[in-house]
């Protein structure tokens, strides 16, 4: 019994590590790798649950559903909290396509006509395609479930990560333990200690894989600092695929090199921006933003270095989109648009010029110099009421920024 608990242990600890590391390394690796190996260990711990039992400290309990089970959904919930709802669903929606099709073609082979003495034994298939089926239905409830708790558990002011995952994942793992082992009872007419062995066997997992995913998530220090927390009904929109147009229209129009809003996105949000302006009756402001000496960086460094600046350059005024109310804009080449909402063009240069400086201590070239840029800015209502004029007049300050020394505000 004490061999079989530490066993289970150590597997716990060679699942979360396979994994971690495949989460880890998603953007190297490609997130496919992560999904494929989550789905052929699904295959393995159905295998498992139907066919070895085990006898541990607190009753028994089937190895398949214990350890990799346990591990499966905490890993889901993992991959939620490094990504988000949109991303997590396509493995969810993925096993659960993929164990039906398995089923339905089990059920196709039954069609064959048998050549010569060939036996094929299909109460292995009639067993674990019932176990499939039921399993699969769990884990859809499951995976779903553990994310929607998870996310209430963090809006009920529960601040602790580590507790978030081991109550969210205990809870969803005491449901599924209840539904295999009615399945389990069916089949099988196995008895009560299977369901109370699983059961305090899945929480002691539990307790494990948040132990273990708490430490690693307190080891990466970038750990979702960009996205803020969502709701609970933001989240089951975007698990099933109900996401609102608002929602698509936000992510789309981006560039493909720097992740800022695109040219074309620009020409389309510009006149609507205007006219929500004119209406409220607040200010506006439009800057040309120009990197400068870009040039030199792609003669001296490398194209590939200068793009590592534009991304670097852009990814900061990104990051301060939400709390500054801006909108910026990659308008061509090394230059970007900054719109802002609420500023007069006096606040608006004030604003420019202290992320100027900010830019010159945060971002560096290969060669180790601060990264500058020059601005102009336009007001709306002042120097023009559309986009062409309120940009010409922009174009115009920043070159005069740029012939009277660059890295200033025009």
């Amino acid at each position: 019994m004490y061999q079989n608990a530490l066993l289970i242990i150590f597997e716990c600890i060679v699942y979360f590590a396979a994994m971690a590391a495949l989460l880890h390394f998603r953007r190297k690796l490609g997130l496919g790798v992560f999904i494929c190996v989550l789905g052929v260990f699904h295959f393995l711990e159905t295998y498992l649950a139907a066919n070895l039992e085990l006898e541990l400290l607190f009753g028994l309990a089937a190895v398949g559903s214990v350890p990799f089970f346990a591990g499966k959904l905490m890993m889901l919930l993992a991959l939620y909290l490094e990504e988000d709802a949109s991303v997590v669903r396509q493995p969810i929606y993925g096993l659960l396509i993929g164990n039906f099709l398995v089923v339905g073609v089990a059920a196709l082979l039954r069609l064959h006509l048998v050549v010569g003495e060939s036996q094929v034994d299909f109460s292995f298939l009639d067993q674990m395609g019932a176990l499939m089926v039921w399993g699969t239905l769990l884990l859809y409830i499951d995976a779903l479930g553990i994310i929607l708790l998870y996310e209430k558990l963090r809006a009920m002011g529960i601040g602790v990560r580590m507790l978030r995952i081991f109550i969210a994942g205990s809870v969803m793992l005491a449901f599924d333990q209840l539904g295999f082992f009615a399945l389990l009872k069916w089949l099988y007419d196995v008895g009560p200690e299977v369901f109370w062995g699983g059961l305090v066997a899945k929480i002691f997992c539990a307790g494990i894989y948040a132990l273990m995913l708490g430490v690693f998530f307190h080891s990466k220090v970038r750990f979702r600092l960009k996205k803020p927390p969502q709701g609970v009904g933001d989240v089951f929109q975007d698990l099933t695929f109900r996401e609102r147009y608002e929602s698509l229209l936000e992510h789309s129009g981006l560039d493909g090199l720097t992740g800022a809003l695109n040219r074309d996105r620009l020409d389309t949000d510009l006149p609507r921006f205007f006219d929500a302006v004119e209406k409220s009756g607040e200010s506006a402001c439009v800057a040309i933003i120009d990197i400068d000496y870009f040039k030199q960086v792609n003669d001296r460094h490398g194209h590939l270095a200068g793009d590592e600046v534009l991304k670097t350059f852009a990814a900061f005024f990104v990051d301060r989109e939400r709390n500054d109310n801006l909108r910026f804009y990659r308008y061509g080449g090394e230059e970007f648009v900054l719109v802002t909402r609420g500023y007069r063009r006096g606040t608006a240069h004030n604003r420019l010029d202290a992320l100027r400086l900010e830019l010159a201590e945060a971002v560096r070239a290969p060669d180790g110099k601060p990264v500058t840029f020059s601005a102009g800015v336009a007001e709306y209502g002042v120097d023009g009421h559309d986009a062409v004029s309120l940009l010409k007049v922009a174009d115009m300050r920043l070159y005069t920024a740029k012939s009277t020394g660059r890295n200033r505000v025009c």
